[in-house]
């Protein structure tokens, strides 16, 4: 790729030649990468198209199924995975947050009842859950996640060998019932402490016992590139761990507060039009950072600033969700050439479900004037938003709003 910048007033004119586009390691994009959180069976889903969920936050935690022990109440649970399972929705679970009983009639978080840090104190009582949980389970629940955020205190404050452990005997338990089934590593969050608990994690020994490294990928009140730097670092901490080759999964992403006009909004909504335009960068780079899976934090989430529904009006879907919806009708099916940034222009590059060689662009600067290699003059381009974006002789105009433009 060559990139040359002509200077104007106030115009950044951007050249991009996409013709070595490198296609050694063609991927894919399945419905599966677009992952969802839905804490409600009833919440209604307008056919967004993701083919994932994950099962967090939504009180089918050990300390909800088995309050007592030996006594279980699977009722909330099994509703929300044969919803998913009816839908072909791959079904994540995060394990972790013991019942007291488990604790020595202890619970340990600042976040509230649903939450337990403690580990629990018999690996045996870790063991019986796990099992139970396996076998209901069996061909329905194919992707168990160990623990959430263990790098923050509230959700855990046991030891790295300790979380190790309770990942091998999951691991061992689990693959016994059904080979099939695969174990996603505890995944931490935060721009330095995450990337930091997952190594410590790894160099003791952890990733004998995980098929996929699993991260949240928060970055807020930053914009979404900043994920790019986030994720180069956890990979580079796989690789010095040797656990390069396993794929990596963004469980958890949104915003809880955000920048606006030089001030930190934490209390209000995100506006529409800059939480589409965050979801939709947020989407597309994780995709061309060679993410396998995303799961936006949530589709029925009031601490998500992000909303895809009017949650007073749940019938109602708002413009993130339109683009979420939009992006997967464009890209499901099609394969990643090439993902590609410099002097805030974002090109990623790939070849269409229809076989029609694509860009999806954007900049996070202010006006950007790009000019379109020669495939692309006479083609055709669309906003995520789903507009028909006007073609300029040999270039188009960028904006922080992703476009589509397609070969002729």
């Amino acid at each position: 790729m060559k990139l040359k910048l002509y200077f104007f007033i106030k115009v950044i004119v951007v050249l991009f030649l996409l013709v070595g586009c490198g296609t050694a390691k063609v991927e894919v994009v399945e419905s599966s990468f677009f992952g969802m959180h839905v804490r409600d069976i009833n919440t209604p889903t307008h056919n967004l198209g993701y083919g994932a969920v994950r099962l967090w936050d939504t009180k089918t935690n050990w300390r909800h199924i088995e309050k007592q022990k030996g006594n279980f109440d699977f009722n909330r649970l099994d509703n929300l995975v044969n919803n998913a399972v009816k839908q072909n929705q791959d079904i994540l679970l995060t394990l972790g947050q013991p019942p007291n009983w488990s604790t020595d009639g202890k619970s340990s978080s600042n976040y509230g009842e649903n939450y337990n840090s403690i580990p629990p104190r018999d690996i045996e009582d870790w063991k019986s859950f796990v099992k139970v949980l396996g076998e209901r389970y069996k061909g329905k629940i194919k992707y168990y996640e160990i623990w959430n955020e263990p790098n923050l205190n509230d959700f855990y404050s046991g030891s790295i060998n300790e979380l190790v452990t309770l990942t091998k005997e999951a691991n061992h338990i689990l693959k016994s019932i059904d080979s099939e089934i695969k174990i996603v590593s505890p995944s931490p969050t935060g721009k330095t402490m995450g990337v930091e608990f997952l190594d410590q994690f790894l160099e003791s020994g952890g990733g004998k016992y995980v098929d996929i490294i699993g991260v949240h990928l928060y970055v807020y009140p930053s914009e979404p590139e900043e994920m790019i730097s986030l994720i180069s670092k956890y990979k580079n901490i796989m690789k010095k761990n040797n656990v390069e080759d396993l794929p990596i999964w963004n469980t958890e992403f949104t915003w809880v507060k955000y920048n606006s006009n030089g001030k930190l909004i934490e209390s209000k909504q995100m506006p529409d039009k800059l939480g589409a335009s965050y979801l939709s960068r947020s989407l597309l780079l994780n995709i061309g950072m060679r993410v396998e899976r995303a799961y936006f934090y949530g589709l029925d989430y009031p601490a998500s600033k992000i909303r895809l529904i009017n949650l007073e009006n749940q019938s109602n879907l708002l413009l993130p969700g339109e683009v979420y919806k939009n992006i997967i009708s464009r890209l499901l099916g099609a394969q990643i050439l090439d993902f590609k940034y410099k002097n805030e222009v974002y090109v990623l590059s790939f070849i269409s479900s229809k076989g029609k060689k694509g860009l999806a662009l954007w900049t996070t600067n202010t006006k950007v004037k790009y000019n379109l290699p020669s495939e692309f003059i006479k083609g055709e381009s669309y906003s995520v938003i789903g507009k028909k974006v006007p073609i300029n002789g040999k270039s188009i105009n960028l904006t922080d709003m992703p476009i589509f433009i397609y070969e002729e």
